[in-house]
């Protein structure tokens, strides 16, 4: 995850999980300059393609314990569309993304694994979503859910809002949360000012999952965790 955001890690690290903070990326927006799901998409089997950015200050010791790191293939550049080259979602057999944008390693990497493209209009793919399992997401955004529901997966729809994000009006859900194991969805922070907390909770707990709070303050949006040594889906 990103640097910046002390009390999250701290949380996590307490949890037995070690963390990893990838160096600030100064070539995308400054809000979201330490929001790894920016900077970084997991391939699985140990490969993390990296943003050109910071792709150098990465390939460090701190990496280097079986995981290949890749260098992004196109450019970033602080104006959207032009900074979400690595903002893609995976979702089981399926990569959510804003295509024309995306990073031609992702694309690459998909066709590979035989994953399909789910094209979407919005460009923050990953910030929007909290994936639960590979047929399970919740987003605050209709593009997406109107995407993802053509293919099979099922959708909760939040009101947009309410998850804290300095710099902007609003984060999103997919920022403030990420699974910390197969069954455990960890929030960065309380849910006690979403009008759907109880529609999420209950979503969430009907699949058979788990719920954590890492802090007591509202959720933050911290560019989410990108998990590479387990698989969680």
């Amino acid at each position: 995850m990103g640097p910046d955001y002390p009390q999250v890690s701290n949380a996590i690290r307490k949890l037995g999980i070690k963390v990893i903070e990838l160096p600030v990326n100064n070539d995308i927006p400054l809000p979201v300059q330490a929001h790894a799901d920016m900077s970084a998409y997991y391939c699985g089997n140990g490969t993390l393609i990296l943003s050109s950015s910071i792709f150098s200050e990465c390939v460090t010791e701190a990496f280097s314990d079986g995981i290949r790191l890749l260098r992004s293939s196109n450019p970033q550049a602080p104006q959207y569309p032009h900074d979400i080259g690595l903002n893609a979602c995976e979702i089981g057999e399926f990569i959510l993304c804003r295509r024309q944008y995306t990073d031609s390693q992702i694309i690459e990497h998909a066709e590979k694994q035989g994953k399909s493209i789910i094209n979407t209009n919005q460009g923050y793919a990953k910030c929007s979503v909290c994936i639960l399992n590979e047929r399970h997401i919740i987003t605050a955004d209709s593009s997406i859910a109107k995407a993802v529901r053509d293919f099979g997966i099922d959708v909760l729809c939040i009101e947009p809002g309410f998850f804290r994000l300095p710099g902007y009006d609003f984060g999103f859900i997919g920022g403030s949360c990420f699974k910390i194991d197969r069954d455990t969805i960890a929030f960065t922070g309380n849910l006690c000012g979403h009008p759907n907390e109880a529609q999420i909770l209950d979503y969430i707990h009907s699949i058979g999952l788990k719920t954590i709070f890492l802090t007591d303050e509202p959720c933050l949006d911290v560019g989410s965790i990108i998990p590479i040594s387990e698989d969680i889906n």
